[in-house]
């Protein structure tokens, strides 16, 4: 609180005199000292309350935290459901690949079968430089034993027949190895042709399907510069060359055209 100011006194002193010259009336000590034992005889008088305390349920605090972890879960989904999406945009596109197969098809179709005389002839043929590579290395055990014998030194030994007589074997192979090249050099002759028509008639088919392919190129050229009837009349062509060979659909639809 703040004190007035000698100019905001009072103006008359007497006043202010006489009223300082009364006594304040404080209540005595006797009085605060009787009200504070009445104060503390009543609270030793009352009875025990009867009221129980009850704890205050935590359900409250449960429910937060599973809340909690039920937003923390949803989150955690919604962002890799985002980078999963952003992943299966990023990858390119596989290619198509009907286009090759249509193209691929007259070769399948044009490439006659094999007959089973060239199948049976063709099998045995396989063999024969085999059987020549083993006639052309077998006679090399003949010269082991000789040249072991020769860096043997004289010892006492067994006799010498006991020593070679086990050099027989490696003799008897060369012999039966080159009988038998002898006896598939005769088959291996007769295979020969077929084989070499087998070879012809596969580089015959792989010209046909490049002159095939260039045709049918040659064809969707004149359509797309819009000579359809140019188109056409190389189209017959390609039929009566190669009556059996399949066409793509877009030179399907040109031949079935009146």
């Amino acid at each position: 609180m703040t004190r007035p100011t000698p100019e905001h006194e009072p103006q008359d002193a007497a006043v202010s005199a006489a009223f300082r010259g009364l006594d304040t009336p404080e209540p005595p000590p006797a009085l605060d000292a009787a009200i504070l034992a009445a104060a503390r005889a009543a609270v030793a008088e009352a009875p025990p309350s009867s009221a129980e305390v009850v704890a205050f349920p935590r359900r409250r605090r449960e429910t937060r935290r599973w809340l909690a972890l039920a937003a923390t879960l949803v989150l955690a989904v919604g962002v890799s459901w985002q980078l999963r999406d952003s992943a299966d945009h990023g990858l390119p596109a596989p290619a198509p690949a009907t286009a090759p197969v249509e193209q691929e098809a007259p070769a399948v179709l044009a490439t006659p079968p094999a007959t089973e005389a060239e199948q049976r002839a063709a099998k045995p043929a396989a063999p024969a430089p085999a059987r020549r590579a083993e006639s052309a290395a077998a006679p090399a055990p003949r010269a082991e034993p000789q040249a072991a014998a020769e860096a043997a030194p004289p010892v006492a030994a067994p006799p010498a027949p006991a020593a070679t007589a086990p050099a027989a074997p490696p003799l008897a192979a060369p012999a039966a190895a080159e009988a038998t090249a002898d006896a598939a050099a005769p088959a291996a002759k007769a295979l020969a042709p077929a084989i070499a028509a087998q070879r012809a008639r596969a580089d015959h088919t792989d010209g046909a399907e490049a002159e095939r392919e260039a045709a049918i190129t040659t064809i969707r050229r004149l359509l797309a510069a819009g000579r359809p009837d140019e188109a056409r009349e190389r189209l017959q062509d390609f039929r009566r060359r190669w009556p059996d060979a399949v066409l793509p659909p877009d030179l399907t639809a040109l031949a079935a055209a009146p």
